[in-house]
């Protein structure tokens, strides 16, 4: 089983990417609503709101990653597995990024009709995309240098996105508890 997942060097930068990308989306439409909520909502209502959601963060960004480690599972090595963290920070950017503008697109009442008909060609040109970009970064020197910091610098959300969920979980036992 260990020869056919990457290495935990790997492994922990490409969450970082994923967290990145989901816990931001959460924090930009928490600040987007935020303004509204202070007009009926109290503080313990919108610490509520932001456990909820942190701890569905924590949750959404690990069944990714657990999609992207069972890719490289099934897969052969060279296509995943062997530059992990390059291929998979760039899989998981072109699918994250792809997602939200489903939801914001999705969100606009004009377009919803016309998108829900566009459903399957926009995931086959988001699949499309994903593997060239993945095939693009692995051969593409600066493309690759440019993933690796990406990723490497991330990490440091880390140290803030998991104690966070971590708070938000007991947050949550308590509420429900009580």
């Amino acid at each position: 089983m260990r020869n056919r997942l990457p290495p935990l060097t790997q492994i922990l930068p490409v969450y970082a990417v994923i967290a990145f990308v989901v816990y931001g989306w959460t924090i930009i439409l928490v600040f987007w609503k935020l303004p509204s909520w202070l007009f009926f909502l109290h503080g313990g209502e919108i610490v509520a709101i932001l456990s909820y959601s942190f701890l569905l963060n924590l949750l959404e960004s690990l069944i990714v990653l657990i999609g992207l480690l069972g890719l490289c599972w099934l897969l052969p090595a060279r296509l995943l597995r062997d530059d992990f963290n390059v291929r998979g920070a760039a899989l998981a950017l072109v699918l994250l990024v792809s997602i939200m503008l489903h939801l914001w697109v999705y969100n606009n009442s004009d377009l919803r009709e016309a998108f829900i008909r566009s459903l399957l060609p926009w995931w086959g040109v988001t699949l499309a995309l994903a593997a060239v970009l993945v095939w693009w970064a692995s051969r593409t020197a600066w493309l690759r240098r440019g993933l690796l910091e990406l990723s490497d610098r991330l990490v440091v959300f880390l140290y803030i996105f998991v104690p966070m969920s971590l708070i938000s979980l007991v947050i949550v036992i308590i509420r429900n508890l009580t």
